[in-house]
């Protein structure tokens, strides 16, 4: 878990929590209904979630697969490409997962999603910001 704090004299990043309006993260800022799901990358716009500041997103994803299928958030541009993938272990039980991902650059509030499979193997796929450091 992480707290809110100021950063120790000369710099550092300051975390800063989200409170959620639904109640739980579980809820979520974005669902199933929001991806596309064909193995291909696709653009996640945070814009309205997360400040132009932030230079990390804090992530909570709860995701249930029918089958074997892998969920990535990647912030990805010309120098950089950081990824992190999701593969419930399980088929049909949630999986909960926490990470942290740098936004796409310095410009853009999004960072790139990448869900593997059908559609139909995917019965929740549900990501909320949990928070971000700036």
């Amino acid at each position: 878990m992480f707290f809110y704090s100021k950063p120790a004299a000369g710099g550092g990043l300051v975390y800063v929590p989200r409170g959620f309006n639904s109640g739980s993260p579980s809820n979520g800022d974005f669902n199933k209904a929001d991806f596309t799901i064909d193995g291909a990358y696709h653009l996640l716009d945070l814009s309205a979630i997360v400040p132009v500041d932030a230079k990390l997103v804090h992530f909570v994803c709860y995701l249930t697969n029918t089958t074997f299928g892998a969920f990535r958030l990647q912030q990805w541009n010309v120098a950089n490409r950081n990824e992190f993938t999701m593969n419930p272990q399980v088929a049909g039980k949630q999986a909960g997962f926490t990470c942290l991902s740098q936004l796409r650059d310095a410009i853009n509030q999004d960072i790139y999603y990448k869900a593997d499979g059908a559609e139909g193997n995917w019965s929740q796929i549900t990501v909320s910001v949990s928070g971000w450091f700036v």
